[in-house]
């Protein structure tokens, strides 16, 4: 299963990451696992449904 930054996902999405963050707190529309030192790591399926919302 692929893992993806905040970054790869503005890059595939066209999203900017301030915008990302945002939709992930106020709609709960991502569901990002964190890494040991805190850094947002999303799934195929986060990708999907941020691509769907773009």
């Amino acid at each position: 299963m692929a893992r993806y930054s905040i970054s790869d996902l503005e890059q595939l999405s066209g999203v900017k990451a301030h915008t990302i963050r945002i939709w992930e707190q106020r709609y709960n529309l991502l569901s990002p696992s964190r890494t040991t030192t805190n850094i947002r790591t999303y799934g195929e399926a986060d990708l999907r449904r941020l691509l769907n919302v773009a």
